[in-house]
């Protein structure tokens, strides 16, 4: 009977380049634990930004927000924007609660108030400032701005404006009126009676339902009595 054979196993030698790797990870360990230790913390750290700092600042921003909004309300654009003993403006939210939801808002509110109280350039500053991913939204704030430029007679980013609000959302309820306002200052304001008459006739037919396309067809007359 013969002897079983053991089986034979060959050695295995760590290549050079593992062996490279383990001896600089124990001449650099104090670094390696570190690296595994910021991976494992950053989650945690961005975790308690969140919840203790990041939410409370945004409820108290929302508490400040919701305040100024009464005054708005009332059409108090004064005290909106800059408050009072007893309440923030907008303003004050904006420079206190940076980074919140409630401070982008703001923009928006404070561009209003601006316009409302005759300081357009303010007004402007304020409406870029604000963003939203709302697309009626959007599209108010870009067609106030486009009002604040016609207010400072530069007609032509008025225009422009007026145009990029109208296509933001097209809708019968916003659209028609961005037209229209942009077809009159062709009309009237930039001499281009032939940009007047495509803009009114697409009121007329795009929005044929809306409040303005009565208005603008009586005006596609007396633009195409200027055009000659």
């Amino acid at each position: 009977m013969s002897e079983l054979k053991q089986p034979k196993y060959e050695e295995v030698k760590p290549s050079k380049t593992e062996l490279n790797l383990e001896i600089w990870a124990r001449k650099n360990r104090n670094i390696v634990i570190g690296a595994i230790a910021v991976i494992i913390l950053i989650p945690l750290g961005w975790f308690a930004y969140e919840r203790y700092v990041a939410e409370p600042k945004e409820i108290e921003a929302a508490d400040a927000l919701f305040a100024a909004e009464q005054y708005f309300a009332l059409d108090s654009f004064n005290l909106a924007l800059n408050g009072n003993n007893e309440v923030q403006g907008f303003i004050s939210i904006i420079d206190n609660f940076g980074g919140t939801d409630a401070a982008n808002l703001s923009h928006y509110y404070a561009g209003v108030c601006h316009y409302n109280l005759g300081q357009y350039n303010e007004a402007i500053e304020q409406l870029k400032d604000f963003s939203t991913s709302d697309l009626f939204l959007s599209g108010i704030s870009i067609g106030l701005i486009g009002d604040s430029y016609s207010e400072l007679k530069n007609y032509e980013e008025a225009v422009n404006h007026y145009e990029k609000a109208a296509k933001k959302n097209s809708n019968d309820l916003v659209s028609p009126v961005y037209l229209r306002k942009a077809a009159q200052l062709y009309e009237i304001e930039l001499n281009n009676p032939d940009k007047a008459i495509e803009l009114y006739q697409k009121v007329i037919t795009e929005y044929p339902l809306s409040l303005e396309a009565e208005v603008c067809t009586k005006f596609l007359e007396r633009a195409k009595a200027k055009k000659g």
